[in-house]
């Protein structure tokens, strides 16, 4: 046990780096429990970026400017769905796209509304020119920010892409470092459980589930290339 608290705590460092960093909010409603435990997602993310998007551009031939938007504007719902410019977006999209959870169901030719300056827009929803399967606006846009939009965009954005990146490699290495391949960690605690289970052949389990494991890595590190 001793040999296994050992091998298992660098793995754990990391887990809890990486639950630190990005843990979604914990909300237990019958315990009246509510804990906001990621950094990212749930205390710096909010409150540099409460949510509404503000319009940089209306294309003049794209279904927004028909509808009535223009450049200036900040749209805070879409088809009665409170916009939130949210970090799981800025993450998914890597600071492309804020609108991928208000527009996911969408479909081109769809009526729809947009409330725009806490006035209602009815707007029929077009064909985008790269996938005519997905919803065209004909917008440019960015988050609304609280604060200087400089300091936002600039500063307080590389520090978004720098722990974003510290979570996403913590929790890598944490996955690695645990599975069981020797001489990782986990192939360690292996290691050692197949010696208490035989002392003659505990390397060779060892090496035979090392194997088993790189394999299981290579296919599904090659199948997505093959299809």
């Amino acid at each position: 046990m001793t040999k296994l608290k050992i091998f298992a705590a660098g793995s754990f460092a990391n887990f809890l780096v990486s639950s630190f960093l990005f843990l979604p909010a914990i909300n237990l409603g019958s315990m009246g429990i509510s804990m906001n435990v990621g950094l990212l997602p749930n205390v710096l993310w909010p409150a540099y970026v409460p949510g509404p998007i503000h319009l940089l551009e209306v294309n003049s031939t794209g279904p927004a400017y028909d509808a009535g938007l223009r450049a200036g504007m900040v749209i805070e719902k879409i088809n009665g769905m409170p916009v939130n410019a949210s970090y799981t977006e800025f993450v998914v999209s890597w600071g492309n796209d804020y609108l991928i959870e208000e527009t996911m169901k969408l479909e081109p030719g769809q009526n729809i509304t947009v409330v725009a300056d806490d006035k209602e827009y009815s707007m029929i929803v077009g064909k985008n020119p790269k996938d005519p399967t997905r919803p065209y606006f004909g917008i440019a846009y960015q988050p609304v920010v609280n604060g200087n939009e400089s300091f936002v965009f600039g500063f307080m954005f590389q520090v978004f892409y720098l722990l974003t990146w510290m979570w996403m490699l913590s929790y890598a290495i944490a996955i690695v470092n645990i599975s069981p391949i020797y001489p990782l960690d986990g192939g360690l605690m292996v290691e050692a459980l197949a010696e208490k289970v035989s002392k003659k052949h505990y390397k060779a389990i060892t090496y035979i589930i090392t194997f088993i494991m790189i394999s299981i890595f290579f296919i599904n590190f090659v199948t997505p290339f093959l299809t």
